[in-house]
């Protein structure tokens, strides 16, 4: 055997009593760790640590999922009652409307835009009584809608911040729909054509600024396949010209049913939006169901 053979074998050897001696410190240092935290008084400074800390937060976790849950639900209710609500009461108001006398106005009063109500299911339903004149009806209906959209902005300004353009741009949206039943001209043109564009925009763009894009809301895609089509029947459907006819008009009020299911369409945007986000000032970090 060579000096060199020699020298190799001496020197494993040397290398394998190393990593023995190394491997046996190792499981002797792991044994001690080991029977350490066996250890009763371990164990209970452990769980001590373990209550005190975590089981709070899991407990916050757990109350703030519940707290926010129902706060989306009451809010969904909100939005979807308040919005269909004025929506359907302003249908059944143009509805119950009938073309009023061709004789003049009286000096110092404003020709009605309906004649007196007769007492039918629809000006019941829109809100009023037999015989009540439409535009007090419709002051009524609009301020309503007014009363019920500042307590829903109020809301989701407090837990979702990010919501309130969308929001602000569908509440104005909605107010200006009511607002048809005005008998001026060039009030309802103005209404009618800043409605087409924000249906025609999929509700995509800041309501009243054609192109500039709203921030906040799921896109129409994201609603189930059967509503989309929905909404591309009726705005394919709409005539927005009728929009300028005399409230009492049938094709006034045929265009203005569909545009009122345009716009409930819209609502579920924000219902969407709701159901996917986070609500502030909740803790979210453990998904606790």
């Amino acid at each position: 055997m060579t000096p060199f053979q020699v020298s190799t074998r001496l020197r494993g050897k040397c290398q394998r009593r190393w990593a023995s001696t190394h491997e046996r410190a190792v499981a002797i240092n792991w044994s001690k760790i080991g029977a350490f935290l066996k250890h009763p008084l371990v164990l209970l400074v452990l769980g001590g640590v373990f209550t005190a800390l975590l089981i709070p937060q899991i407990t916050r976790q757990w109350q703030d999922r519940q707290s926010e849950k129902e706060i989306k639900r009451s809010l969904l209710e909100e939005i979807s009652t308040s919005a269909t609500t004025a929506i359907r009461q302003g249908i059944s108001l143009v509805t119950a409307c009938i073309e009023p006398s061709s004789e003049p106005a009286k000096a110092g009063e404003s020709k009605p835009v309906c004649a007196a109500t007769p007492a039918t299911k629809q000006i019941r339903a829109a809100g009023g009584e037999p015989g009540e004149n439409v535009s007090e009806v419709y002051a009524v209906l609009r301020n309503n809608w007014l009363i019920r959209r500042a307590t829903t902005r109020s809301r989701i300004i407090t837990y979702f911040p990010g919501l309130y353009g969308c929001w602000y741009s569908y509440e104005r949206a909605i107010a200006d729909y009511l607002g048809l039943v005005t008998q001026y001209p060039k009030t309802k043109k103005e209404r009618a054509k800043d409605l087409m564009a924000y249906v025609r925009a999929d509700f995509a763009n800041v309501y009243s600024q054609p192109g500039v894009a709203e921030q906040g809301c799921e896109p129409l895609d994201q609603l189930p396949p059967r509503v989309q089509e929905r909404f591309e029947e009726l705005k394919a459907l709409m005539h927005w010209r009728a929009l300028d006819f005399p409230t009492s008009h049938g094709r006034f009020k045929g265009e203005y049913a569909k545009l009122g299911e345009l716009l409930e369409i819209g609502d579920e945007r924000i219902i969407m939006t709701v159901v996917r986000a986070h609500a502030a000032g909740f803790s979210h970090g453990i998904d606790i169901h």
